[in-house]
């Protein structure tokens, strides 16, 4: 249930991995499996049409009634909310218990900052494979795929925006700033100049793709059509839930102005939110990614990164969990040809692939401490390292940060009013980097 708290809640399943962050009025979540992951079950006479349930399913919920009642009696199985199939007529496999249910390849997880995020897999499927992402930032969400490719289909394949109940009352498009009606059992393809309003959750193409609406058998139906055996095709839309037939085109206008894709390719999904300075990365290969703002990012693994700008942090996670064949992500990340970061980091082995860990990079110009008994780096400010402890004396503290030398965050308080801080750092050998406000970063040997 969506709360009133703007968080982003990353639950650990046991049968898929999910990243569903809900925001005041709408959550939106995604579902997806791998080859360590037990697909959607059926059993008992249910569920026998989940085949495609853990696909990368992006359900979308503003009302509560898009899914509800009858919607599962009457939805088509290949057109799950969020997935690429091919439509065809074949009688899908009944996943028994969670079998024959799962993805054909490991990649498939999460990294968020505690309030927005990003989900991404390989996916590898009835003879489709292709890079798919979603950005969840703030009240929008944001999808991309890449490398969408058949060779032996038969029939066309399509990527499902959404499918949902159907009110005909709540359903509107847009072409130049205009408003149109869209009536029940109609069927409409317009072009990537046309947004769609259907029960408060608005539909915006971030590409040149045509899209398809229908709304026949009482459901509201978006997708794209991507043809027979598609070649690594791309698609890029986005999911403004909680807009309204009076905003949904300022709104649209205002993502498209904030969000700008900065990559979309087989080897790296990513996309930077300038409202906030921050970078949403999906390394589905190891590469080098050239980022606006005269930052380079490097990485020799597969992984997933959020990088605020602003606050000099970034946040990675390992999306192969306990199948991962390598044991650090090397990472550097340089601004304007600057060093920031420039170490291994130690992945997590686990099931939780969608564990975040944070990090940080020295801001411009750190003040280098090699301490003794004592250290004045500049007026008003002390650190004493003894017997494991940190003694600060800082005029005015308000926040402060404690990280290793590899940008591992071990301390952090916010919100004071101190003068005076000691941290517990037994145990903590080696350099280590002190951030004081926003404005003092301090280097200790």
């Amino acid at each position: 249930v969506p709360n009133d708290q703007g968080e982003l809640h990353d639950p650990p399943c046991c049968a898929k991995k999910r990243l569903a962050p809900s925001v005041l009025n709408f959550l939106s979540t995604v579902r997806m499996t791998s080859t360590r992951t037990v697909g959607a079950e059926a059993g008992n006479n249910s569920g026998n049409y989940n085949y495609y349930a853990g696909a990368g399913v992006n359900y979308t919920i503003h009302t509560g009634n898009e899914y509800n009642g009858t919607y599962f009696s009457k939805f088509n199985p290949r057109q799950f909310p969020g997935t690429t199939v091919e439509q065809n007529t074949i009688t899908l496999p009944v996943p028994n218990w969670g079998k024959e249910g799962k993805n054909n390849n490991d990649f498939a997880g999460g990294v968020s900052d505690g309030k927005n995020g990003a989900s991404a897999m390989i996916y590898d499927k009835q003879g489709i494979t292709a890079n798919k992402s979603w950005f969840f930032i703030g009240n929008l969400v944001l999808a991309l795929g890449s490398e969408i490719s058949q060779t032996n289909g038969t029939s066309d394949v399509y990527t499902t925006l959404n499918q949902t109940n159907l009110d005909a009352s709540k359903l509107s498009y847009f072409q130049n700033g205009t408003r149109f009606q869209l009536n029940a059992n109609a069927n409409m393809t317009n072009n990537a100049n046309t947004f769609v309003l259907s029960s408060g959750i608005g539909y915006v193409p971030f590409d040149s793709n045509r899209y398809t609406v229908s709304t026949e058998n009482d459901l509201f139906k978006m997708y794209i059509n991507h043809g027979v055996n598609p070649s690594k095709i791309n698609y890029a839309y986005l999911l403004m839930p909680n807009v309204t037939d009076s905003n949904i085109v300022s709104e649209a206008a205002k993502a498209k102005n904030n969000l700008k894709i900065e990559s979309q390719n087989e080897s790296c999904h990513a996309v930077y939110d300038s409202a906030t300075s921050q970078y949403y990365i999906a390394f589905f290969k190891p590469y080098t990614l050239n980022l606006s703002g005269g930052l380079v990012v490097k990485v020799d693994n597969p992984c997933m990164i959020i990088i605020n700008n602003n606050a000099g942090k970034f946040y990675v996670s390992n999306p192969y969990g306990e199948n991962a064949t390598f044991q650090n992500i090397k990472l550097s990340i340089t601004k304007n040809s600057r060093s920031l970061f420039d170490n291994n980091i130690q992945i997590i082995k686990t099931n939780e692939s969608g564990k975040t860990f944070e990090y940080a990079y020295s801001s411009p110009g750190p003040i280098t401490a090699r301490l003794t008994n004592g250290f004045s780096s500049e007026e008003n400010t002390n650190i004493v390292r003894s017997e494991g402890k940190l003694k600060i004396e800082s005029k005015d503290m308000r926040n402060v940060e404690l990280y290793t030398i590899n940008g591992k965050l071990i301390f952090s308080k916010s919100n004071m009013n101190a003068n005076e801080l000691v941290i517990d750092v037994a145990g903590k050998e080696g350099i280590l980097i002190l951030k004081i406000n926003e404005n003092k970063t301090i280097k200790i040997f």
